[in-house]
């Protein structure tokens, strides 16, 4: 039976189309049975005729009917194809994070969205756009990123050996299928990330605790492939590799043939005191560092925009991967964050976003300490780590009982501090 609903936004010559359709493939109609009339169907449904005949023109050009000259239309003797009795499940997703005032976010308020926005038009202006990037990146981005970062950070690089791509963790798993790692030792407490592209990709790891000065080469053992560290803001504990064990950590490395892994993420944002060079520029061979980096804060994180700063011997090897993907960061997204690099945005970006975070983060300490609350990690970065609480809503910290990650970025400093008034201290 043939039921159309007039007030559908659907047209009517659709909706028989898609019933009569429904119908043959169902089996309810049988291959060769005939039809009614184009004046049947019409008169039976109380449609135009040029209703029927729009929908019985779609079936005959699927060759779902055919036509008989002074006869008639007829079914088509097609498969049919029979609706399963079985209900559907519904699909239970679950919340991607679940806790409150968590890392990962920014404050909206510090960004420049008129000069976004003019630099964003501009860049649908250029054609040549439209084309897919280069494997390593756009060429002129990675230009920019080479002077930044030996301006800012010490690393001393060409442009060749930076490598864009749409995460850290991304870039990760590129790297670790390159080199083939094997065992691999990590911070204690551990950056999330480098935990999980370790577990998907099968290689051992070994955890070396971590104090007030960072990582320490007495506990680490030689027979490894790489180490990876957070020097800039230890996640999650804001600890900062002191310059000695900058130095001993390499020369280890180079002494064992070891690479260092070294995540400088939210190296900008250190609030107190100049940034400690990169351990990348200190590498001068060049040898055994993989430098790596995000715009996740220092812009924002729907950017999608990471970089790998690789030594020269193993871009061959890089980029000889077996079934490595295509560039994945839009050529517009890495031409826009190359424009902000080239007309001096970015660094202006950096510094007001410095003083607005350190304001920020200031206001929220004086608070834990006249609340009692003990926390590490306020010199740098956009998250604290507070010490000795009740279970509450907050990321738990691994590893460290009653430790919990409080991230500044992505609410207001009201807010943030009259959350804090609701956590119990545990004595």
């Amino acid at each position: 039976m043939i039921e159309l609903d007039k007030k559908s936004n659907t047209p009517m010559y659709k909706q028989l189309y898609e019933q009569i359709k429904s119908h043959i493939l169902s089996g309810q109609y049988k291959p060769h049975e005939k039809l009614l009339s184009k004046r049947a169907f019409a008169k039976e449904l109380q449609i135009s005729q040029t209703t029927v005949e729009n929908a019985l023109n779609l079936l005959l050009d699927e060759g779902i009917i055919y036509t008989k000259v002074k006869s008639g239309i007829y079914v088509s003797p097609v498969e049919t194809v029979f609706k399963s009795t079985k209900q559907s499940k519904a699909i239970e997703i679950k919340t991607q994070n679940p806790y409150s005032y968590d890392i990962g976010k920014i404050d909206t308020e510090v960004l420049p969205n008129k000069t976004f926005k003019k630099i964003i038009k501009d860049s649908f202006s250029d054609i040549s756009l439209f084309q897919t990037s280069p494997f390593f990146g756009h060429i002129e981005l990675r230009q920019q990123l080479t002077q930044y970062l030996a301006k800012s950070r010490g690393v001393n690089a060409t442009y060749e050996q930076v490598i864009i791509g749409s995460s850290t963790h991304q870039l990760l798993q590129r790297l670790f299928k390159t080199l083939s790692f094997k065992n691999i030792a990590i911070e204690k407490p551990s950056y999330p990330t480098i935990v999980d592209v370790c577990e998907h990709s099968q290689v051992e790891m070994t955890t070396v605790e971590v104090d007030e000065y960072g990582i320490d080469i007495k506990n680490i053992k030689p027979s490894l492939d790489c180490i990876h560290i957070t020097p800039s803001n230890q996640y999650p504990t804001g600890a900062i590799l002191s310059i000695e064990r900058r130095t001993k950590l390499l020369q280890f490395a180079k002494k064992n043939d070891i690479y260092i892994i070294e995540d400088d993420y939210d190296s900008e944002f250190r609030y107190n005191k100049e940034p400690l060079p990169s351990i990348q520029g200190l590498d001068l061979d060049g040898e055994h560092v993989i430098y790596m980096g995000t715009f996740s804060k220092s812009l924002f994180p729907s950017l999608r925009i990471a970089y790998m700063v690789l030594p020269q011997h193993l871009l061959q090897t890089y980029y000889d991967i077996n079934h490595k993907e295509s560039q994945t960061v839009p050529h517009h997204t890495q031409h826009f964050t190359k424009e902000l690099m080239a007309t001096g945005e970015f660094e202006r970006h950096i510094q007001r976003s410095r003083k607005y975070y350190s304001k920020k983060l200031n206001h929220i300490c004086n608070e834990l300490d006249k609340i009692g609350i003990q926390y590490s990690g306020a010199h740098t970065g956009m998250h604290i780590m507070l010490y000795s609480i009740a279970p509450c809503n907050l990321r738990p910290v691994d590893d460290v009982p009653n430790a919990y990650i409080l991230g500044i970025g992505g609410e207001r400093t009201e807010d943030i501090i009259q959350f804090i008034h609701t956590l119990e201290v545990l004595k």
